[in-house]
């Protein structure tokens, strides 16, 4: 997580929570009953759609009914289908899903290793007021809070050190750049332009809440993680719980095929936190968004 983000990340708590103070001091409120529950941050905990199917009860059988020699035929699962798929498109002669992510990675993981030099072209970043939720006393300073503090940027910005690198190309404050596998993409396309590959890649959202930096989207992207909200600090503020979900992951890059080296990289996603906040004597529960698209240029 990079300082600027957390620069953002107190404004915008900040200037909400501030006035949340201002408004639990001058109206009556009701204390939670659930406050001396103790504080908990969820990690890697799997979200809903990734949870465990329940297995279906099997009727119990009189003994009047006859045995079943065979059972009836199973309709062939969509992973199968999947894999037909797939095995169709490698007898055509395109790569694989598996085959892309594998050389999205060799090509990706190069780079904090051997770039001479890196130059992040933008910085787009946004709260997508789809995803805000605020208590009804404080939605209007916060979506001000939100406007003013949740900016990106169209300057480019370039760093020759690996230090520097390391810190600023996802995954920041690491040593690799993906740990990205099959099961997480949903698309994958490779382009051969004959002298480079164009890879575009769209991920499922993220299987995992908060997941620990390297895991789900926080081992390919630049994600907000849980352990950011330890380096905040407001007075009178606690976080008692921290959810963070990764959705709408894409990446878009160039492949040298000569090197294997990746020239040109766009990262898409959007974390989306639903914080439960300790304010005093209130709690509160807060959700925002925050959506980045960042492109980069990458020289050897």
């Amino acid at each position: 997580m990079s300082k600027k983000t957390i620069v953002i990340l107190t404004s915008v708590l900040s200037a909400i929570l501030v006035i949340s103070l201002i408004v639990s001091l001058t109206r009556p409120v009701a204390v939670d009953v659930k406050l001396s529950t103790p504080i908990a941050v969820r990690q890697n905990a799997p979200s809903a759609s990734s949870s465990a199917q329940p297995v279906a009860a099997t009727a119990p059988q009189t003994a009047a009914a006859p045995a079943q020699d065979e059972p009836d035929p199973v309709p062939a699962a969509p992973a199968q289908a999947q894999a037909t798929q797939e095995t169709a498109q490698q007898s055509d002669g395109a790569m694989s899903k598996e085959q892309i992510v594998e050389l999205y990675n060799t090509a990706v993981n190069k780079v904090k290793k051997e770039a001479a030099s890196l130059t992040r072209n933008y910085k787009h970043v946004s709260a997508p007021e789809s995803q805000l939720e605020l208590p009804s006393a404080i939605q209007g300073i916060g979506k001000t809070a939100i406007g003013t503090f949740v900016k990106g940027t169209d300057a480019p910005e370039s760093w020759t050190s690996k230090e520097d690198m390391q810190i600023v190309f996802p995954v920041g404050n690491t040593d690799y750049s993906s740990h990205l596998t099959a099961d997480m993409v949903e698309t994958a396309t490779c382009e051969d332009t004959g002298s480079a590959y164009k890879i575009t890649i769209k991920l499922y959202d993220d299987k995992l809440t908060s997941p620990a930096k390297g895991e789900g989207y926080a081992g390919v992207f630049n994600t907000v993680t849980a352990s950011t909200f330890s380096e905040i600090n407001i007075p009178t503020v606690t976080f008692n719980r921290v959810d963070i979900n990764g959705v709408g992951g894409s990446i878009s890059c160039t492949v040298d095929k000569a090197t294997q080296r990746v020239t040109e990289i766009t990262f898409t996603e959007t974390d989306i936190l639903k914080l439960e906040v300790k304010v005093l004597i209130s709690t509160l529960n807060v959700k925002l968004a925050l959506a980045t698209e960042e492109n980069y240029a990458v020289t050897y």
